[in-house]
């Protein structure tokens, strides 16, 4: 299968990881044979982490220098010469732009909805370059976009190259769920009217599959979800630790959960069985960060109740060795998610690939990891936060060392990148099929 896999590039915290799981997803493609043609659109892939994967892109043809200053300078980059951008256009004013981009909530919206403006919008002239390249290198079989936030370029490519385009869908509504205000109805708007230009779909979930049918009206029918997956070898598994230690991670965004961390702190220091265990809470983002009085003051009051209650209080590295650290250092690590839960929340699989079990709420994704691992413990109210802690920290070393293989194991063999490559290939196919022409019937015989 002729694959051409679109990215917007590493730029940010939020696209680098993204890019690094998409060369992942790539290196596997092409090992499992496919020919896949990788285009980073808006950011090349040096802009980002280097990974030792075999992560060949085509040249940047599009460029994120061109698209903002369309947009923050239009009359500027509509005179520009050619040679204008090939000055420019140099890997210290792409991290400017990436730092801007990602500045701030505005800044991404204003972004990405000229993005996905698509024919109306700032990306017009460098996409009709993209086809004619494309035309002119490789005909593929189908286009996969990694995100629905470059559905906006998906008529003018189908249009030039005649092929079904798929798109994948991750994290982009609780990005969304950032914004402020009008900005998120905007944003959320011009996504439901580019998803007709999609004519497949592959979400991270058969829960985030239910939401963006609710949400941006895509048919079930025209979706196929498939689990992420990640490599395992490079997370290495951690025995039990030392000194008994307790996680808890919380996730950001939305509306809060009705169960605090501040609330499970203060359970767990009363129980018996978890008394004067070490509490680490550790957030999404961090707490300290510049805000409004108010939201300082509700954060600040946050963190003291967690630290009354006898947790200590830390933002989630972002680093990868350092998040591994963190992760592997507990003998269990409950997560609390907002009251609308992530499409598919990735440190539940690294935590497990550090062979830590963990304990989540229960609901949305997190029901289908519970059933492809025996170290996944679901959870509705405090009380059962309680009773698994309880049941966790009673075991002899023996168990908890079995209780850490089998999360480990579970990531082996149901999250890992090569099973993510083989179903993704399956669902392309799929959606090639689906969109194919049917066969030329047989003209009937006609006697004489």
């Amino acid at each position: 299968m002729r694959i051409v896999y679109i990215i917007p590039g590493p730029a940010g915290p939020l696209f680098e990881k993204n890019s690094l799981r998409e060369q992942g997803l790539v290196a596997e493609l092409r090992w499992d044979g496919h020919d896949v043609l990788f285009v980073p659109i808006l950011f090349p892939l040096g802009s980002g982490t280097p990974v030792s994967l075999p992560s060949e892109a085509e040249p940047l043809l599009v460029g994120a220098v061109r698209v903002y200053a369309r947009q923050s300078m239009p009359a500027l980059a509509r005179h520009a010469p050619e040679w204008f951008w090939r000055l420019v256009d140099k890997p210290l004013v792409r991290k400017f732009v990436a730092k801007r981009v990602m500045a701030t909530p505005k800044r991404f919206s204003d972004f990405m909805k000229d993005v996905l403006d698509g024919r109306n919008g700032a990306l017009v002239a460098e996409i009709n370059k993209l086809c004619e390249w494309l035309k002119a290198h490789q005909k593929p079989d189908i286009i996969y976009l990694s995100t629905p936030f470059l559905l906006g370029i998906a008529p003018m490519l189908k249009r030039a190259l005649r092929v079904p385009v798929a798109c994948a869908m991750n994290s982009e509504l609780e990005e969304i769920s950032h914004l402020q205000g009008p900005d998120a109805i905007i944003l959320l708007t011009k996504l439901r009217s580019a998803v007709p230009d999609a004519d497949g779909f592959i979400p991270v979930s058969n829960y985030h599959s239910q939401r963006i049918h609710r949400r941006l009206g895509i048919a079930t029918s025209a979706t196929r979800f498939v689990h992420p997956g990640i490599y395992i070898d490079n997370i290495p598994p951690t025995p039990p630790p030392d000194v008994s230690s307790i996680g808890i991670l919380v996730r950001e965004g939305g509306k809060p959960s009705t169960i605090s961390p501040a609330t499970v702190v203060t359970a767990l220091s009363k129980n018996k069985s978890s008394r004067g265990i070490p509490i680490r809470v550790a957030f999404e983002t961090s707490l300290m960060r510049k805000s409004g009085k108010k939201r300082k003051s509700r954060k600040d009051q946050k963190i003291r109740s967690i630290i009354d209650a006898g947790g200590s209080v830390e933002t989630l590295p972002q680093d990868e060795e350092e998040l591994h650290a963190f992760l592997g250092t507990h003998d269990i690590i409950i997560f609390i998610h907002p009251e609308q839960c992530p499409a598919f929340d990735y440190a539940i699989i690294e935590a497990l690939a550090c062979s830590v079990p963990v304990l989540l709420p229960d609901n949305g994704a997190n029901s289908e990891i519970a059933g492809l691992s025996n170290a996944v413990f679901l959870y509705s109210d405090v009380n059962k936060i309680l009773t698994v802690v309880a049941k966790v920290m009673a075991m002899p070393g023996e168990a908890k060392a079995s209780l850490r293989a089998k999360a480990r194991y579970s990531v082996e063999h149901c999250f890992s990148m090569p099973r993510m490559a083989r179903e993704t290939a399956d669902a392309l196919q799929g959606i090639i099929n689906r969109n194919s022409p049917p066969p030329e019937s047989w003209p009937l015989r006609t006697s004489n």
